[in-house]
């Protein structure tokens, strides 16, 4: 029977937003209103954070979460989570990335059973692009779907078609990701082309090697914390019924 944990990973040294991860929001740092929200899903063995940052380790700590202290020299999330993998038994690891405070528990438990019923190395989370702004904003990594296997990975649409079109098979890539647990312990094995590096997708290096990748169509897009601008996103959200309960949730924990 397939098993599943939840990695998140985390590190201040964000370029965009640094230290994003210990912003504080309602009185909790982001990071742990992300670990709380992984402990709400359905399905999970356990929940962890992987950091090479002692600062976040001992916040973590402070709130008795679990967390494991990886390498500094890892080059993405993917590779953390990976040393982190080698500690945790499950053979799925699902990776939540600890700038998405707004994810609804009930989407990754929907996550976990499209996994259960198809078979691929790695899965993403997508949503629709909602505007033709998005197509070309690259701060979010998007990519094109055919019956729902990821074909491509970029940031600003090399598509010519017009948005109309293009919306039917581009997708936006959420911060939500599943590995089979073998292969994200050998993923540093795979050769990056400069390119996925350049990018900054990691998704590309996956590609780069004809991994099998699949997405999960959600149809709602939530908001991930790239930029300071982010956060007044982040708020709106959290006025939407659903989102007031599991932030009340979360804070009386």
């Amino acid at each position: 029977m397939s098993s599943f944990s939840i990695i998140i990973p985390a590190r201040l040294a964000s370029t965009r937003f640094p230290r994003k991860v210990l912003h504080n929001i309602h009185g909790l740092p982001m990071i742990e209103h992300v670990r709380r929200r992984g402990l709400l899903v359905e399905g999970v063995d356990k929940v962890v954070v992987a950091t090479c940052d002692k600062e976040i380790f001992s916040v973590i700590k402070d709130f008795c979460g679990e967390v494991i202290l990886t390498s500094q020299s890892h080059i993405n999330g993917t590779h953390r989570i990976a040393e982190a993998a080698r500690k945790i038994e499950s053979n799925n690891i699902i990776l939540l990335q600890g700038d998405e405070p707004c994810v609804e528990p009930d989407t990754i438990t929907s996550f976990i059973n499209f996994i259960k019923k198809n078979k691929a190395s790695f899965f993403n989370i997508v949503s629709p692009v909602t505007n033709k702004k998005m197509l070309h904003d690259v701060s979010s990594v998007k990519c094109s779907l055919d019956d729902n296997y990821i074909k491509n990975c970029f940031r600003k649409s090399p598509y010519i078609t017009d948005y109309e079109n293009q919306k039917k098979y581009v997708y936006k890539m959420l911060g939500i990701m599943s590995f089979e647990r073998n292969f994200l312990l050998n993923i540093k094995n795979l050769a990056a082309s400069t390119f996925s590096k350049n990018e900054s997708i990691e998704q590309l290096q996956l590609l780069d090697n004809n991994v099998d990748m699949m997405g999960f169509i959600i149809e709602k897009d939530y908001p991930s914390i790239n930029n300071v601008s982010d956060l007044d996103l982040m708020e709106k959200e959290f006025r939407n019924i659903e989102q007031k309960k599991l932030l009340s949730m979360i804070l009386r924990e």
